[in-house]
């Protein structure tokens, strides 16, 4: 089966990833052309995926930061031009590779609209809460009758998007734990790992550890600059002398 994924533009799909939809759609590419079929995926310039044909559709990911999803809410911009423009062009691509099937798991009321116009069979993946404007272009999908089947990631997100007015199967990311590298002895120490914004809880990590009196070890990617810069203050103040 020839299987065109396309990527949230907002960031390059290669490790480490940005947060967990990028490191799901990297698993599930592996894991796909593991499987004999003939996958392509379609990203954001600088994307690499072992095994893997990425194609570079040529948008630079900084481009479209205005996009990108807070848990505050202050996801509004998720319809600028600059996706309208970055998922056209990304549609064009995947229409000329004539696939069987599409897998979107982009955020975006634009990628939607762009996958739906191509009238090929495709499966939209809701990695995030709803939103408004993505809620409207996947219920106009639907209601046009098109080759379709919506997903998303637990049962939360299920009952989440049914109140919006989408209906969406829920179908778990995996784990490939036999591609984790991982030792059997173990050092003393926690680990937070996590995108590097307020709802993931890098301060509450701190200051557990803190309180617990354990070295602690960030590994993050800073998705809010505001909040990563708040973390690098809180590690600072945590290793000065008192």
């Amino acid at each position: 089966v020839r299987i065109a994924v396309l990527a949230p533009l907002v960031s390059p799909i290669a490790e480490p990833h940005i947060g967990g939809s990028q490191a799901l759609l990297s698993d599930l590419a592996v894991g796909l052309a593991g499987r004999g079929h003939e996958v392509r995926v379609y990203a954001a310039r600088g994307s690499h995926i072992d095994g893997v044909d990425v194609v570079d559709t040529g948008v630079d990911a900084a481009s479209l930061r205005v996009t990108l999803f807070r848990a505050d809410g202050a996801h509004a911009d998720s319809s600028s031009t600059a996706a309208t423009e970055a998922f056209g062009a990304a549609a064009g691509m995947i229409a000329g590779n004539a696939p069987d099937v599409v897998h979107a798991h982009a955020f975006d009321a634009p990628s939607v609209e762009a996958v739906a116009s191509l009238g090929i069979p495709w499966i939209q993946v809701l990695h995030l809460p709803p939103d408004a404007a993505v809620a409207g272009a996947v219920g106009r999908a639907l209601a046009g009758g098109g080759p379709l089947a919506v997903v998303t990631v637990s049962e939360a997100m299920r009952s989440a998007w049914a109140a919006a007015g989408v209906r969406a199967r829920v179908i778990r990311p995996g784990v490939p734990v036999e591609r984790v590298p991982w030792r059997a002895g173990s050092s003393r120490g926690v680990l937070f790992a996590g995108r590097l914004s307020p709802e993931k809880g890098a301060l509450d990590a701190i200051a557990i550890a803190t309180g617990a009196g354990m070295p602690l070890t960030i590994v993050g990617y800073p998705y809010d600059d505001a909040h990563a810069a708040e973390v690098r203050r809180e590690v600072t103040a945590r290793q000065e002398p008192a």
